[in-house]
């Protein structure tokens, strides 16, 4: 059996591609360690320190103690996994439906209706078109307007489209003589064999419901603060410096507290994502390879 032997220029050029990749790892993680590190920092001092952490200023959960006592994070808290779970399945449905429409074959006039559902991707109303209609449809100051605006997208219904294309028409049609119906075919069919689109298309939306925060600014005012997502108050906090609710345990000002209040609110908006990615993270890569927009 012969070797093959590895010239000297391919070797420089993989340690040359793992130390670059290291470095960019580093270079990620490390902002990551430092947020970590100050959140369980003493806020006093953290408010007193500069430069990177990379162990804490007096192992302190203080900070984590001020932000629990903030005026309405439960809340906001309970409000954003209800828009993210209900916009995000509510979003599926229609990208379920609407996919495999697309991935009919016989489907009549189908590249028009793909050409229809592709401008929105390259072109839009705009801000203040979309708040009119929102607002005329009494959407706004509701939580419905966190939810019905952002559920559905193009991309979503493209990779799933994608990924039903890809099921052997075989199939479908031996479903189809054994008297199986559209609504059985896809649940019973497309469902498990798209299973990867799917989980991908949850993951992405789950993630952009999570961190948004431009719908909740437009969609809902200060005096519905009983509606704002996480959002809007990690808003508040990182950029308003807003401290309203928080009550100084000690005789400092309460302005010393913020930089541990940032670094907190970081970490708590983060945590669920963080917790979800592993779970995900499978169907998340095999989905990305194999769903790529066709051309």
């Amino acid at each position: 059996m012969s070797v093959i032997r590895k010239s000297a220029s391919d070797i420089a050029a993989k340690i040359v591609a793992y130390v670059l990749t290291a470095g960019f790892a580093i270079v990620c993680v490390l902002p990551m360690w430092h947020v970590l590190v100050a959140s369980f920092s003493d806020p006093i001092r953290l408010a007193l320190y500069e430069g990177f952490l990379f162990k804490p200023l007096s192992f302190s959960v203080e900070g984590y103690e001020l932000l629990f006592s903030y005026n309405n994070l439960w809340r906001s808290y309970l409000n954003t996994i209800i828009y993210t779970v209900s916009a995000t399945a509510l979003g599926l449905l229609l990208d379920l439906l609407a996919a495999y429409v697309l991935s009919r074959k016989n489907l009549m006039f189908n590249r028009f209706h793909m050409i229809v559902n592709i401008i929105p991707l390259l072109f839009n109303g705009g801000v203040i078109p979309l708040y009119l209609v929102v607002r005329s449809l009494g959407l706004t100051n509701t939580m419905w307007a966190m939810i019905i605006p952002a559920c559905c997208n193009t991309m979503s219904i493209i990779m799933v489209k994608n990924g039903m294309e890809s099921v052997n028409d075989a199939i479908c049609e031996a479903a189809q003589i054994d008297g199986a119906g559209h609504v059985r075919i896809l649940m019973q069919i497309m469902l498990p064999l798209t299973t990867s689109f799917i989980a991908t298309v949850v993951l992405f939306n789950a993630i952009g419901h999570w961190n948004s925060w431009g719908n909740a600014s437009m969609f809902i005012s200060a005096s519905h603060k009983d509606l704002y997502p996480l959002q809007l108050i990690m808003r508040d906090i990182l950029i308003n410096n807003s401290t309203e609710g928080v009550v100084s345990p000690s005789g400092y000002p309460i302005s010393f507290y913020l930089p541990s209040l940032r670094v907190v609110m970081v970490i708590v908006g983060s945590l669920p994502l963080i917790v979800l990615y592993p779970f995900m993270q499978k169907y998340f890569e095999k989905g990305i390879i194999i769903g790529g927009v066709k051309g």
